[in-house]
């Protein structure tokens, strides 16, 4: 993934979620965000099964995961990366 696919990613989830909220967007959920939709482009995998406890506070029953927006964020950066190649 370059420097400019990263940067779109990082402004798609800002766009989406630009306040942090403790029990919806937090750190994780930005985190986790951005690992999957890198994941997901340059068509990565992980070695074990942790990932799918990831993007949740440990002490807390999340009510929304990062996981729940993977798609909309995929579809903003398409969008968002076509536009910035359109430019270029």
């Amino acid at each position: 993934m370059s420097a400019p696919q990263l940067a779109t990613v990082l402004e798609v989830a800002h766009n989406i979620a630009p306040n942090y909220t403790l029990k919806k967007h937090q750190c994780y959920w930005f985190a986790l965000i951005v690992f999957l939709i890198a994941r997901k482009q340059t068509k990565g995998t992980e070695s074990n099964e942790c990932i799918k406890t990831r993007g949740k506070l440990w002490w807390m029953a999340p009510t929304h995961s990062a996981d729940d927006d993977e798609n909309v964020v995929q579809d903003e950066y398409d969008k968002a990366w076509a536009e910035f190649r359109c430019r270029g």
